[in-house]
This record gives structure tokens, C-alpha cells and sequence, in this order.
């Protein structure tokens, strides 16, 4: 059974450490604009607290979410991890977003990251969220599957 949060539970926080890839969800304000899905690998997404995330917009996945959270009364952002394996659990992070563009992310935040992906050419940005809901479900309709490797990128070592 579903479970909703008002930030991030100390229990989930192990689990979306564990996560080799999440999915980001954003918006257009456009009323025939689209909702874009996309999937993120790589050791990039950070809680700084229960209340507020950070990850690399890195290439290789298109640049809507960034041009959605630029639009002005935009922001809206839904970050969704899924256990893949060990028990089953989907967990959604709602949250107000924010686009920093690369020149302008604070040396404090890239220090949290590996040195490759913020030295790399593919780091365009960072996202910052400041999460309004959390909630859980049970994520029994996920299969299971085996991480292998991330790809190679320009993202990569």
C-alpha cells in the first residue's frame, strides 16, 4: 500500500543511495506542450536534507527538463526511483525544481559530485529540487534487472 510523505523518511534515503538510475518527469506550461520522461545514470543525484535534492544534468538524454524548469511559473518536477532488485519499492519526489546553468553552479554543490562528471564536456547543469511530497508504492508490477555497467559517455572517466 502507497505511503505519502512530506519529505524524504529516513528509511527511503538508503534506498535512493542504492538507485543506479532514476527518472526525471517535467512539464511544458503549454497547453499542447508535452510531459517528458528521462532516465538518469551515474552517480549524480544527491538529498542534501529530507527537503531538498541536487543532481548533474549531464548529455545524452535530451534537454526539456531544463527548458521546462526555465519557464517562467514552471518548475514542476517529479523524481521517481524503482527497486530493480531486493524488495520491491517505487518512490516519487515532487518537488518545485530550479535549472543552474553550468557557469553558475556553486563550487559547494560540485564538490558533493565525482570529479569526471563534473570535469566532463556532458555536464550542462544542475537541477535543484526542494521537495513539497514524497510518496512510496509498492512496486510489485517492476521486474527484476541486473545492473551491468554504465555506458560509455563523455560523461565517463
Amino acid at each position: 500500500m502507497g505511503k505519502a510523505y512530506r519529505q524524504v523518511p529516513p528509511a527511503q534515503v538508503k534506498f535512493i543511495q542504492r538507485q543506479k538510475m532514476f527518472f526525471v518527469g517535467t512539464a511544458n506550461l503549454d497547453k499542447d506542450g508535452h510531459v517528458n520522461i528521462s532516465p538518469k545514470g551515474y552517480d549524480c543525484f544527491l538529498l542534501l536534507d529530507p527537503k531538498t535534492f541536487v543532481y548533474l544534468d549531464l548529455t545524452g538524454s535530451g534537454s526539456e527538463t531544463a527548458a521546462y524548469l526555465m519557464q517562467k511559473d514552471n518548475g514542476r518536477i517529479t523524481i521517481m526511483f524503482i527497486s530493480y532488485e531486493g524488495a520491491p519499492n517505487i518512490l516519487r519526489l515532487f518537488a518545485k525544481g530550479t535549472y543552474i546553468i553550468h557557469d553558475e553552479v556553486p563550487e559547494e554543490l560540485l564538490r558533493h559530485f565525482p570529479k569526471h562528471l563534473v570535469e566532463s564536456p556532458g555536464f550542462r547543469g544542475l537541477v535543484r529540487g526542494e521537495i513539497h511530497r514524497v510518496s512510496s508504492s509498492c512496486g510489485y508490477a517492476v521486474p527484476y534487472y541486473d545492473y551491468k555497467s554504465d555506458r560509455d559517455s563523455p560523461c565517463r572517466k
